[in-house]
């Protein structure tokens, strides 16, 4: 449900986000497509909570196709780095879990457009420009097309 902040952790607050998913099995155990994009946020983006995100889909939905985004932010706009590559290769490395990989790293890092540094809204990371999103949701639709072998098309909420 993107809201803001929100990393691979449990907890009682509104940015845990494998809390929210637990949560909220009903919002999606009967959808044919899963998109998770956590990772920037790196609190617990680890192997067992990633493992844990997949079991709990295999458990309740185990027909979805299951796609994770990786990261990209600017970090020499930034005054805290984002380890880009770690984050990434964790995502990557664990895809065997039976998800894919949708490359947003390849597609922005050479965009600072769409990744605007704006202090209160984007930080380096957020493509909240109109070049931006239209990158972001280019490439989550291009890559779902191409594991689909057809078209796709991104609807719910964001």
């Amino acid at each position: 449900d993107s809201v803001s902040s929100r990393s691979l952790t449990t907890g009682p607050d509104p940015t845990n986000g494998l809390t929210v998913f637990q949560n909220n099995i009903s919002q999606w155990k009967d959808a044919s497509t899963i998109i998770i994009e956590l990772g920037t946020n790196t609190s617990g983006l680890d192997n067992n909570n990633i493992k844990t995100v997949m079991d709990l889909i295999k458990q309740n939905n185990p027909n979805a196709k299951v796609y994770w985004i990786n990261i990209d932010s600017f970090n020499s706009e930034r005054s805290t780095p984002i380890d880009n590559e770690g984050i990434n290769s964790t995502i990557k490395n664990n895809s065997s879990l039976g998800y894919t990989v949708i490359d947003w790293y390849a597609a922005s890092k050479d965009h600072l457009e769409y990744l605007p540094t704006d202090k209160k809204t984007s930080l380096g990371v957020h493509p909240f420009t109109e070049a931006g999103g239209k990158a972001y949701a280019d490439t989550i639709s291009q890559a779902i097309s191409s594991a689909s072998g057809g078209s796709a098309s991104l609807g719910g909420t964001c």
